[in-house]
């Protein structure tokens, strides 16, 4: 789980972020401000997108959020 793997759980043992109490469910997922876990996918597979599905809790609405980042590999 990407949670895990930023707080340390991965081979160098490295704390990559400390995330809030709320912005974790109790299943250690990411949540965004609004408590709806982000979507995470690769998008045609060179590329990583995160999305908050915004205030109304619904994707592919007006309101969400997002960042589309290049993969580094």
């Amino acid at each position: 789980m990407i949670v895990k793997k930023l707080e340390g759980d991965n081979p160098s043992k490295e704390v990559i972020i400390v995330f809030h109490e709320h912005c974790i469910s109790q299943n250690r997922e990411l949540n965004d401000m609004w408590g709806t876990p982000y979507l995470i996918r690769i998008v045609p597979r060179k590329e990583m997108e995160i999305r908050s599905a915004g205030r109304d809790k619904n994707f592919g609405t007006e309101d969400d959020d997002f960042i589309i980042a290049p993969l580094n590999r």
